[in-house]
């Protein structure tokens, strides 16, 4: 049985994602966040990607505009992935930070045989051992957009279920920097419910 959980949010950065990284700084959650290149590019003059590498958050390639794969041409597929890899490069060196590791995970969970090929050969890492070197998860927490307080309690109850009975290490959680997630406070929520039932966050 787990104890630990690795929490991941996909979809970074909104105009809600300061809050949710304080309160992530605030309990000492290490979460990963996988960023769409377009919208690292477009909070390029606030200081949240900064302050996000600065507070020790790993970001993640979620590709440059998050499409399809599958429902793109292999030359289109392979620059969502470099051309956001070079953002997120660049915003390291600008810090003159290490990058701790590459991660990628595909929009919607849907993988392409042509990009899983790409991310091999540019050397991403992932949990699973053999050759798959994108992230998925274990459990999802619900995206906000009209998710009633019953809804959410019901899906926070089965995530917190499905990592308590996973066998390994850490269960992986998504979660979704969506500012109706924030004003919820489905993250909250779910921290205090992991913490009733004896888990910890990584």
């Amino acid at each position: 049985m787990s104890s630990k959980i690795l929490l991941t949010i996909d979809d970074c950065f909104t105009d809600s994602s300061a809050k949710m990284l304080d309160f992530f700084k605030e309990k000492n959650i290490g979460a990963i966040l996988f960023c769409i290149g377009e919208r690292m590019q477009q909070f390029e003059s606030s200081n949240i990607v900064s302050k996000t590498i600065k507070d020790g958050f790993i970001i993640g390639n979620h590709s440059y505009t998050h499409p399809i794969f599958a429902q793109r041409t292999p030359m289109q597929q392979r620059q969502e992935v470099l051309k956001t890899e070079e953002i997120i490069q660049q915003a390291y060196r600008n810090l003159e930070i290490s990058r701790p590791r590459k991660l990628f995970r595909f929009p919607f969970g849907m993988s392409s045989f042509y990009t899983r090929n790409i991310i091999r050969h540019y050397g991403f890492k992932s949990p699973w051992s053999g050759l798959q070197k994108h992230w998925d998860w274990h459990a999802e927490l619900l995206d906000g957009h009209s998710v009633s307080s019953e809804e959410m309690d019901v899906n926070i109850d089965k995530c917190v279920k499905k990592a308590r009975a996973y066998k390994r290490t850490s269960a992986i959680v998504l979660g979704h920097d969506c500012p109706a997630n924030i004003d919820n406070g489905i993250f909250e929520k779910f921290y205090q419910k992991s913490i009733e039932n004896g888990l910890s966050f990584m």
